[in-house]
């Protein structure tokens, strides 16, 4: 299965992808903001990274820009509840 990385502000959502991605067994890793992302990408190296595009810090747009000229290729989701 895949290694996914969520990143998101809010717990709650985290926490809710974490449940329902490893019931289908899949990896999960968190962050909880774009800075913590880099960080996790550096640290491991996850399939695919669901990210939220609304954060504090690093939004999703300046976290993307940097995912991508560090980890060219990996998948990423953009993800909003707006």
């Amino acid at each position: 299965m895949a290694s996914i990385l969520i990143v998101d502000d809010e717990s709650n959502v985290r926490r809710m992808l974490s449940r329902l991605l490893e019931s289908e067994g899949h990896a999960i890793a968190e962050a909880a903001n774009g800075r913590e992302a880099l960080e996790a990408i550096r640290a491991s190296e996850p399939d695919v990274v669901l990210l939220d595009l609304v954060m504090p810090e690093l939004d999703g747009i300046q976290t993307l820009a940097r995912l991508t000229d560090e980890r060219p290729g990996l998948p990423v989701v953009m993800m909003s509840g707006r």
